[in-house]
């Protein structure tokens, strides 16, 4: 019979990452950003989550045996968007919109809320998202005399706002909110209750080596 020696495996929930994923193209971002690792104040992570009225918690208490219950919704209307911006002082630039984003939406909002918000010198790391890519995104970033990054693909890891949409997503599930208003309300509330600690764990669980040392 097949066995092991010394320490000995037990099955365990596996964590997935995407398969297209590129290593080479995860340490070219990481040299590509190790500069303006010095000046962690300089950073500015920008993404989008999404949000509706059917949102609640993914958990819950039930007898033994038997399977929790909630209810929610069955028609929630339209998806809402955030998109916003998380720099080491807190977020900046949000924005929710009714729908998703895409390139004419993400060009207005850098051009209106997000160049405005920012301070020259500033580093904007965005995602591989196709809206993201539009020359005039670039052009309006520079012009104010900031420097646009890309993520390598499929690198959420490497990009600490997806924590801070996390605790984002958990406080709304937590309020089941299902009215729009109420909704767009409790997300602002949520980014109000973003702390200094929050945002100092989330920066250096995505890059622990140069944030903690620059932070501390």
């Amino acid at each position: 019979m097949t066995g092991y020696s010394g320490d000995t495996a037990s099955p365990t929930k596996k964590g997935l990452i995407a398969s297209e994923r590129d290593e080479e193209l995860r340490a070219q971002f990481l040299n590509d950003l190790q500069p303006y690792l010095h000046t962690p104040a300089r950073l500015v992570f920008v993404d989008e989550c999404g949000f509706n009225t059917s949102l609640t918690r993914l958990y819950g208490r039930a007898p033994s045996h038997r399977r929790a219950v909630g209810r929610v919704p069955r028609n929630w209307g339209k998806n809402h968007t955030l998109i916003c911006g998380l720099q080491c002082s807190g977020p900046i630039a949000p924005l929710v919109v009714e729908g998703s984003v895409n390139g004419a939406v993400f060009e207005w909002y850098v051009r209106e809320v997000l160049c405005p918000a920012l301070t020259p010198g500033q580093v904007i790391v965005l995602d591989n998202l196709s809206a993201h890519h539009r020359d005039e995104v670039r052009t309006l970033i520079e012009e104010r005399g900031c420097t646009l990054l890309f993520l390598s693909p499929y690198s959420p890891d490497f990009n600490p706002i997806e924590m801070m949409f996390s605790k984002l997503k958990a406080w709304i599930r937590a309020g089941e909110y299902r009215e729009v208003k109420t909704l767009i309300q409790a997300i602002w509330n949520g980014l109000l209750n973003v702390t200094l600690r929050d945002i100092f764990g989330w920066m250096t669980h995505a890059h622990p080596e140069t944030f903690l040392c620059q932070m501390l």
